[in-house]
Formats: C-alpha cells, structure tokens, sequence
C-alpha cells in the first residue's frame, strides 16, 4: 500500500512542468491559476497524509489541488489505494481506470517494516528524482468541493518487498502520454519496475 508520501518542493514542480512541456499531450497547458492554488497549499515538501489536499495532473494536463481519498459507497471513512489486480474489474473503480486518469507526484514515498514485537520501522523510498505515481481522480460533487484521487498499488518490485508487500505503481517519463490516455492497460504498466529505488529509515 502506501499511506504517507512526501510532496514535491517548488523546485521539482519548475522541473515537472518541463518535463510536461516536452510532451505533446498539452500537458504544459496548466493554468497559472492552478500552480498558485498548489503553492498557497503550503503542502510542498511536507509530507502528505490521507484525506489532505495535495497536487494531482490529471488527464486534461491540470496541475491542480486534490483531495487524497474515494469516499466509500457507505459513506464511512476513505478509500486511498486501488488495488492494480483488480481496480479495472471493480464497479467501484471501473469508471476511473480508463477515462478518469492522474498522475500523483511526489519527491518519496513511505512504508513500515512490521516485525514481530518490534514497533513498525518507517522508511523513505526513492530515487532523488521525481516520482509520478499513478492514480484515479474522481471529479468533485456535491458531497466534496475539490476532485479525489487514490493511488494505484502493486505487489512490491523484489528489492523494495523486504519492507512491505505492496508499493505504488511509478510511472516512467516516457509512459507518461500512454497512461494518462488510456493507451496503455494497468497490467502493462505494473509490468514495469524501477531499479534504481533506494530506502532509507525515516522519522
């Protein structure tokens, strides 16, 4: 899973609209707007936990202020992650995961070694660059004034699986376009694993 990542500084939001504006998907359309909306957040380079407002690009190329958390169909609590085994199959997720794509990035993200009679161990994970996790965003409506997102999770790449079972899905530069479009199906994607992560123990 992942329940806590880190936000981008405002630096690496200067450096992820570059790589936006290489693409040729319109990604560098985000509105000024938009940006200051992010910055007066006062979320970037804090570490971001559910159900608080952090920045999302969605599929039309909006760089914008999202909620973390799918309401449940029970209206009880949060749904954060979707499962990549299943988030295609799910009537919960299936509206989202072909036309209601996002991008979640973030500069690392956090996960806990559990052991028995030890207190969870917190690590960061990353790779000193920025990380696009990937995710689905759910428009806003009248139980919430902002859109929401959850992050897609997959059986943890080998090197990261010694400290927890599950991580998010990372989305390659050059898969951006594919994901964001719908070219490219979840199980392709989660095909995919980054060896250059690295982890670290966190406070």
């Amino acid at each position: 899973m992942c329940g806590r990542y880190t936000a981008n500084t405002e630096d690496e939001v200067i450096e992820i609209r570059k790589i936006l504006a290489g693409l040729t998907l319109r990604l560098a359309s985000a509105d000024d707007g938009d940006i200051e909306a992010v910055r007066q957040s006062g979320i970037l380079g804090k570490e971001v936990f559910p159900s608080q407002n952090a920045p999302v690009i969605s599929k039309q190329g909006r760089f914008l202020l999202s909620k973390w958390g799918f309401e449940k169909w029970d209206d009880k609590g949060i749904i954060i992650n979707a499962r990549c085994e299943t988030a295609d199959k799910s009537r919960f997720f299936l509206p989202y995961a072909k036309n209601s794509r996002c991008l979640i990035p973030a500069n690392s993200y956090f996960e806990w070694k559990k052991r028995p009679g030890i207190s969870p161990e917190k690590y960061r994970i990353g790779n000193g660059r920025v990380l696009f996790m990937a995710g689905f965003l759910k428009p806003a409506n009248a139980k919430s004034d902002l859109d929401r997102f959850v992050i897609l999770t997959k059986p943890a790449d080998e090197k990261i699986s010694l400290i927890h079972d599950r991580m998010p899905v990372l989305v390659k530069t050059d898969l951006i376009e594919p994901w964001l479009d719908g070219s490219i199906t979840i199980d392709e994607l989660t095909q995919l694993s980054f060896d250059d992560l690295q982890y670290e123990t966190a406070s």
